[in-house]
């Protein structure tokens, strides 16, 4: 809901059954509007997401506010970038940013 926060959410990848390695790793969270509001990007360089255990593929897009997100459906992806500097999108797909209904 816009103006709410975004609480977080740890996220664990396991790939062919097997837990990716994420040491070393560079995490994005890409979301973009389907307006032209432009993109809004979560990064673990930056800060937003925080790799929790590495070695067991758990990471967390850490809280954030939505007070700035006009409303409207965003696609996403999680991006992740290995040691290798091989870069590969983890996980993807649609959210939507509804009107906050508590405005006075």
């Amino acid at each position: 809901v816009q103006g709410d926060t975004f609480l977080g959410l740890t996220i664990q990848l396991v790939i062919n059954g097997s837990n990716e390695d994420l040491t070393d790793a560079v995490i994005v969270a890409k979301f973009r509007s389907n307006r032209t509001d432009g993109d809004f990007n979560k990064t673990s360089a930056a800060g937003d997401i925080t790799i929790t255990d590495a070695a067991n593929g758990i990471f967390q897009i850490n809280s954030f506010s939505l007070s700035t997100w006009p409303t409207g459906q965003y696609n996403y992806a999680i991006i992740v970038t290995d040691s290798d500097d091989i870069t590969r999108t983890r996980v993807y797909g649609t959210m939507t940013v509804t009107d906050e209904v508590n405005r006075k």
